[in-house]
């Protein structure tokens, strides 16, 4: 099996919404919940991806990622909520308990 690093992972949080105390820093389910693939025939979700915390820039890509908002058409920032970062841990206990949900890859 690849190794992972020890400190996990980072997850960017699309928006303030998703968290269930904003001043605690406590999120809510929402911020992983998954959306259905719309072009998938077997209702499957689309992939969500992390980005490992492998070295000192992994957050910073993250943060630096962009977007463009649809009502305005300007650029914005892709994850409104800021990143978490997800233990290795708990990746691994997920991916324990819904491996038909969670695949680990490098």
């Amino acid at each position: 099996m690849t190794s992972f690093p020890s400190e996990g992972a980072y997850h960017g949080i699309a928006s303030t919404n998703d968290f269930e105390n904003y001043e605690r820093r406590r999120l809510s389910p929402t911020a992983f919940i998954f959306t259905v693939n719309k072009d998938a025939d077997d209702r499957s979700t689309e992939e969500c991806s992390v980005s490992w915390a492998d070295d000192d820039d992994a957050l910073y890509v993250l943060a630096d990622q962009v977007k463009t908002d649809k009502k305005t058409g300007e650029l914005r920032p892709q994850f409104r909520g800021g990143v978490c970062r997800i233990s290795l841990e708990c990746l691994e206990r997920l991916r324990e308990s819904y491996p038909e949900y969670l695949r680990l890859r490098a």
